[in-house]
């Protein structure tokens, strides 16, 4: 949700460049879900822009 607040950030946001959705990898060698660790996942070509901040938020 978006309130009036945040009406200018998310014009910025919406503003900017889109990126290629990164790679998720996943060690295919496990066959449960319990066996995982993080080094079993990974996000490959994940490419961010630059940081908003001061963003509001209710407490």
């Amino acid at each position: 949700h978006i309130y009036d607040r945040h009406v200018d950030m998310i014009k910025e946001l919406i503003s900017r460049p889109a990126y290629d959705a990164p790679d998720f990898w996943f060690n295919p060698e496990k066959k449960s879900f319990y066996d995982f660790t993080k080094d079993d996942v990974r996000l490959d070509n994940y490419t961010f822009g630059e940081q908003l901040k001061n963003i509001p938020v209710a407490i």
